[in-house]
């Protein structure tokens, strides 16, 4: 009995599979689209269709695409291979339209940030068009595709351009260098601010121009906050201030160390010549007037330039 009843449990397992087999992959010929290879083939397309629909109501999801294409693979050896092809571009046609639709309906008056990373569904979608691109590498090619390509792209350089901080990192490098026993301060130029405030202003006209060319972002109320010029003016103006006074703590801490490293290179009786204590002090005198004279106020640099005359000058005449 105990036989009899695997055996009956086995073959309820296979009915169910071989069904499910033939209601997803090898569907019968009957049914809308007529019979024979052109219901099938119609049937793979109304399966197509369904799983471009679901990508519009319920977002983009990985599976509708493998479906889709598993549906397609399945029936190779079923279909001309004209048919197949057919196939594999209505899969392209209808996926492109449905993602298409699918992201655009992202933006509007309710996107209030362009954080891709908070906006799940717009996301999504985007990594959906990836995903197809990758499987149909043509489609880069097509209207839909490179149309939504420079949506992402502009969406995101607006995004990253409301986000600056303006503040580039110090690097005026300001060092004591030594030839022998003659000290050399080494130092670059300041950061041209004015000449990257006239780029920063040029780049957001560039971007305001691109997006009152796509309706999407230009109907987003993230794009007008991100591209705003009063805004932008103001974040120029912290962003400059906060760039010089990064540079003035650098040089302030270099001067802090001058002394323990001018008296740290002499050894034993060698000490400072005179000549070159001069030379120093006219260089650390330069540099303060240099940094004054575009907004880095160092006063340390003539307290060390005064320690330096004291000791190696003054203190040494007595």
């Amino acid at each position: 009995m105990r036989f009899f009843k695997i055996l009956i449990f086995a073959a309820i397992v296979t009915a169910l599979f071989v069904g499910a087999y033939w209601l997803i992959v090898r569907p019968t010929g009957t049914g809308t689209g007529g019979s024979g290879q052109g219901g099938l083939r119609q049937m793979c397309i109304e399966r197509i269709r369904t799983y471009g629909d679901c990508i519009v109501s319920g977002g983009w999801s990985d599976d509708y695409l493998s479906a889709a294409r598993v549906l397609i693979s399945g029936h190779r050896h079923d279909l001309p291979e004209n048919e197949v092809r057919q196939l594999d571009n209505t899969l392209q046609s209808v996926f492109i339209e449905k993602i298409d639709t699918l992201i655009r309906s992202c933006y509007g008056r309710d996107m209030t940030s362009g954080d891709l990373s908070s906006l799940t569904k717009l996301n999504k979608a985007y990594q959906g068009l990836d995903k197809l691109a990758a499987a149909y590498p043509a489609i880069r090619s097509s209207q839909r595709w490179v149309a939504l390509d420079r949506l992402r792209k502009t969406h995101k350089e607006i995004y990253e351009f409301g986000k600056r901080s303006f503040a580039p990192s110090s690097r005026l490098g300001i060092k004591l260098q030594w030839e022998g026993n003659k000290p050399r301060v080494s130092m670059n130029t300041l950061f041209d601010y004015n000449s990257y405030s006239a780029s920063m202003r040029r780049l957001r006209d560039n971007l305001a121009a691109r997006c009152g060319e796509i309706n999407e972002l230009s109907s987003s109320p993230w794009t007008a906050a991100a591209l705003n010029k009063n805004s932008l003016t103001q974040k120029l103006a912290d962003g400059r201030k906060t760039y010089l006074g990064r540079e003035g703590r650098t040089v302030k801490s270099f001067c802090n160390n001058l002394m323990s490293e001018i008296h740290g290179h002499f050894t034993g009786t060698a000490t400072l010549e005179g000549s070159d204590a001069r030379d120093l002090m006219r260089r650390l005198e330069g540099i303060y007037t240099y940094l004054d004279e575009n907004g880095v106020y160092v006063p340390e640099l003539r307290s060390a330039k005064n320690q330096i005359e004291r000791i190696y000058i003054k203190d040494r005449n007595i």
